[in-house]
């Protein structure tokens, strides 16, 4: 009876830890915050980017609905709320908060991390709809604001702005993870086999 309460437990600290990822914040050599993954929006895992370009260039065209991965105004809001409530944060791998010029595309007073949700067909020109946060050293709240911009506009002429790309985080299991699920299989399976006996 013991060994199956142990091998519960252990199966439970594997699947708490699997569920229950924390954000890891990328970042270059120089300190420079380039995105992280396991970014929790509306009860999933998303990896963010932060690229400079067009959005013809980063978004598969930019030209459909579909080449983005939030694609109402309400949801795109809650992945931009994600990012400032779990990335752009003063942690160990820097102070992303206080400091939003460590954050690639942003200076040291203002930052707008763009993510585009809605293609609009105008005629002769492709524009895309943006939510953006602005960020300025001091704020207390984030401001959020939509624009539309033409997507062949590039970032990396800006200074200040820089495109959010999302793309929806794909678990990979750790070696560690694994070990501790065998050792709770096994853990039930002995105890199942020495009641028998």
């Amino acid at each position: 009876m013991k060994i199956m309460k142990i091998a519960c437990a252990l199966l439970m600290t594997a699947v708490i830890s699997v569920s229950h990822a924390a954000v890891i914040h990328i970042t270059d050599s120089s300190g420079k915050l380039l995105g992280a993954n396991n970014v929790l929006v509306d009860g999933a895992l998303y990896d963010v980017e932060f690229l400079d370009g067009t959005c013809t260039n980063l978004f598969n065209g930019c030209d459909e609905q579909s080449d983005f991965t939030f694609d109402t105004g309400p949801s795109v809001q809650l992945a931009l709320i994600a990012l400032w409530e779990l990335v752009l944060v003063d942690t160990q791998a820097g102070l992303f908060f206080t400091r939003p010029d460590l954050t690639r595309g942003c200076d040291i007073s203002f930052c707008l991390l763009t993510t585009p949700y809605e293609f609009i067909n105008t005629p002769g020109l492709f524009q895309v709809k943006m939510l953006a946060l602005a960020s300025i050293s001091d704020p207390s709240i984030p401001t959020f604001f939509s624009v539309d911009s033409d997507a062949e506009l590039d970032t990396s002429i800006l200074g200040e702005q820089v495109y959010a790309r999302w793309t929806a985080h794909i678990e990979v299991n750790e070696p560690g993870t694994i070990i501790l699920l065998s050792f709770g299989m096994a853990g039930l399976f002995l105890s199942r086999h020495r009641k028998k006996s």
